[in-house]
């Protein structure tokens, strides 16, 4: 099922309205109470998607478990019961993909869905198929412009005619063809059209013919030996035509979803010591800031992102981060820097850490077992 424009590219969800609605409620070790999350969840969903990014959703759920797949998940969401709400089911599949625990309340409902739907009986179609109508009617739409060519050549003729002396009138035929972009083997009917016309002046030209010297005597020599030099030249270029090769366009690169990325992610759910839970790394893709605190080195890592699509993770690693504005700082202080950093804007966190004396260090980027995710920021706010 194509992406619906209610999502990015990254599966985060469009939050124009963030500022009224704050971003998508997401399921972390912090979050204990489930019915409080779903109520806000759903509130959430019900304002931002339609019909169409429900069904989406919940297609991109069944694709990933597999318990049903992309056949099964295909023919739910095409074939969706009329008379059940597509809003439950959509909003639980989004919040199962994003790390809530709601998958067997969700997989019930799957399950009710996929008993009412009934498969449709296709009729059999004994005609053509689409794609052989189409391709039947290739060779008609082929005749039909290089007769209308033909056409726009009448007309070069006729200002020949009207102007006797002087220059004639250009044509140019390889744009023309070019244009009209049809097979070789459908020029003949112009080749002859330019053939004609060549001999009939060419005659006149060496008097082999006396009506149609007669005919065109209101031409001088010069007059016809430019006539029939034009139309040579548009001869050979209609035989050496070639028809354009068009350029591919480079293949745009798809970006997995934020449950894929951070798939094989490796980090410390939870830190007694410090007494720290790490958020749900679901919300790092497509985000603009990230803190990492790393319980080992008592470190925190920075990361701020170099474009407006935010962040992507591979494997345990960190991309499209600002590597000129993201570094890792020591902290003499942890509980109190990781504080203000929980509770700052990211502005007011940097002038933060510009008091502290510890020197800063290049970001690598690596999220290992020793690293709590910290904080994450969706929105730009530097």
């Amino acid at each position: 099922m194509k992406r619906t424009k209610a999502f990015l590219r990254n599966g985060r969800i469009k939050t124009p309205d963030s500022a009224f609605t704050g971003d998508e409620p997401v399921w972390d070790s912090k979050t204990t109470d489930l019915e409080s999350y779903l109520t806000k969840a759903f509130g959430f969903y019900n304002y931002y998607l339609e019909k169409s990014d429900f069904l989406y959703a919940l297609h991109e759920y069944m694709v990933s478990d597999t318990r049903y797949g992309a056949q099964k998940a295909e023919f739910l969401t095409k074939n969706y019961p009329a008379n059940e709400v597509y809003n439950h089911a959509g909003g639980l599949a989004r919040m199962a993909t994003q790390g809530a625990p709601v998958q067997d309340r969700l997989r019930n409902l799957i399950d009710r869905l996929l008993r009412q739907v009934r498969v449709p009986v296709v009729a059999k179609n004994t005609g053509p198929s689409p794609i052989e109508i189409a391709r039947a009617r290739i060779p008609q739409r082929s005749r039909e412009k290089v007769q209308s060519l033909i056409t726009d050549l009448e007309a070069l003729i006729d200002s020949w005619t009207e102007k006797t002396t002087g220059k004639i009138r250009e044509f140019n035929i390889t744009s023309a063809l070019n244009e009209i972009n049809v097979e070789k083997e459908y020029h003949r009917p112009l080749q002859e059209w330019i053939k004609k016309y060549h001999d009939e002046y060419w005659q006149a030209y060496d008097k082999s013919n006396e009506q149609l010297v007669e005919g065109f005597s209101y031409l001088s020599k010069p007059a016809l030996k430019n006539r029939i030099k034009a139309l040579q030249g548009m001869f050979r270029e209609v035989n050496s035509w070639k028809k354009p090769t068009k350029t591919r366009k480079p293949r745009k690169k798809r970006v997995q979803s934020a449950d894929r990325q951070v798939k094989a992610l490796k980090y410390a759910v939870e830190n007694e010591d410090f007494k720290l839970n790490s958020i749900n790394p679901v919300t790092i893709p497509g985000s603009q800031h990230l803190y990492v605190f790393n319980t080992r080195y008592k470190a925190l890592s920075v990361y701020h992102s170099e474009s407006p699509d935010g962040f992507t993770i591979k494997g345990s690693s960190m991309k499209n981060y600002d590597e000129a504005s993201s570094y890792t700082i020591t902290l003499r202080k942890p509980e109190e820097i990781l504080t203000a950093v929980n509770t700052k804007t990211p502005k007011q966190i940097e002038k933060i850490i510009e008091k502290l004396t510890t020197k800063k260090k290049k970001a690598n980027g690596r999220i290992n077992g020793h690293c709590i995710l910290h904080r994450v920021v969706a929105t730009r706010k530097l």
